[in-house]
């Protein structure tokens, strides 16, 4: 039986392997894959064995099944093997539109259906309910509602259900700034789906956040979210074949803004020694790198340490595309793992500016070493707010 190929794959399938020298998948050279550090140098998971799995697939030598289908799900999607692809392949988009055609042959991952199941009912991957979306908020931060707000505030499902500190943080700075700003009845952006393969659901959660969004009136969206942030801004646009009424700023992005125009105050507080992990969808996917490193360094009383694997050669921290929910125990062996870089230069504060790299890191730095601390950049600032 042959699948049909969307036309993304056409070239891309044989590109790889036409070049002599791959550092996503020769063992003699730097890995950048994760997935195949993790799993001893399993072929299957590098980026030329899946591209090559997927050749036979859409030549028809090969059928679709669960066992072949993992090793396309057995990837964080961070972006990595396409930043350093000789060729130029953008694997990522390959991996995604490969992932799709495997749903569409009944071929995904069971924990990926049970999560979509919870967002189409909750409209949250936790199983939480809508209704709870905005149980973090305290009363005295509660915004006043302007007529005429310039933000809203896209809390994001991790911010919300999981990791409440940094939508208050968050919060906290934008009231003290006096920023305009509202919340609106937001549902998940749809990352999670897209990542493994669940596009159309997706398709409807972007059209239904759009439509709250313009009823808010704003031209600004804000996310604490690196994931929500990449969705709705590279995404939506992508997805719905159109250009967003209102533009998409990340919390990193806004605190730079906000720092520079002498709108936050700060204390002095006690001294500390912060790095700083790149999030994929912040970093790789959108290329967002210097707006979180201004914020910290404007922070008195910081000593800034970068990490020695920074910005585009930052390591995943094993939480996105669907990598933590089908494979748990990979994934906090990766947050581990980039905890453990932070051991080599002496910081005491390992930050950086998504939710959920938060919660996996946090897992990861429990397994290794409790003693370094986990924090959003937002929540650094929010300590120090005068």
């Amino acid at each position: 039986m042959l699948i049909s190929k969307p036309e993304v794959l056409t070239d891309a399938l044989y590109k790889c392997g036409r070049c002599s020298y791959c550092r996503g998948c020769n063992a003699e050279t730097p890995i950048i894959c994760p997935a195949y550090e993790l799993t001893d140098k399993l072929e299957t998971v590098s980026p030329k064995g899946r591209l090559q799995i997927a050749r036979r697939l859409f030549e028809g030598s090969i059928q679709p099944s669960k066992e072949l289908s993992e090793a396309f799900f057995l990837c964080p999607l961070c972006g990595d093997c396409r930043d350093k692809c000789i060729e130029g392949i953008d694997t990522t988009e390959v991996f995604e539109v490969i992932r799709e055609v495997l749903v569409k042959e009944n071929a995904g991952i069971d924990t990926h259906s049970k999560f979509m199941g919870s967002i189409v009912e909750n409209n949250n991957p936790y199983f939480e309910p809508h209704e709870k979306r905005l149980a973090w908020l305290p009363k005295q931060l509660s915004p006043s509602n302007p007529m005429t707000p310039e933000y809203a505030y896209f809390v994001g499902c991790t911010s919300a259900y999981r990791r409440q500190p940094i939508a208050v943080a968050t919060t906290e700075i934008l009231q003290t700034a006096k920023v305009k700003f509202t919340f609106m009845d937001e549902v998940c952006c749809g990352s999670p789906l897209l990542r493994t393969g669940h596009k159309e659901v997706a398709k409807k959660l972007a059209k239904k956040n759009i439509e709250t969004i313009k009823k808010t009136g704003v031209k600004k969206v804000i996310t604490s979210c690196a994931g929500c942030y990449r969705t709705l801004k590279k995404d939506y646009p992508i997805l719905l074949e159109q250009e967003l009424p209102f533009e998409v700023i990340h919390s990193a992005e806004l605190l730079a803004e906000l720092i520079k125009d002498d709108q936050l105050e700060l204390s002095e507080g006690t001294p500390m020694k912060v790095t700083y992990h790149d999030p994929c969808h912040l970093g790789r996917h959108v290329g967002v790198y210097e707006p979180p490193r201004d914020v910290l360094k404007h922070i008195p009383n910081l000593k800034f340490i970068e990490m020695t694997e920074n910005r585009n050669n930052a390591l995943c921290c094993g939480a996105g595309g669907g990598f933590r929910a089908g494979y748990k125990d990979l994934s906090i062996d990766l947050a581990a793992l980039r905890v453990s870089q932070v051991k080599n230069i002496d910081a005491e504060i390992l930050s950086s500016s998504c939710p959920f790299c938060h919660y996996n890191l946090e897992l990861g730095r429990d397994k290794i070493d409790k003693n370094i601390k986990i924090a959003d950049i937002t929540e650094l600032i929010a300590r120090r707010l005068l």
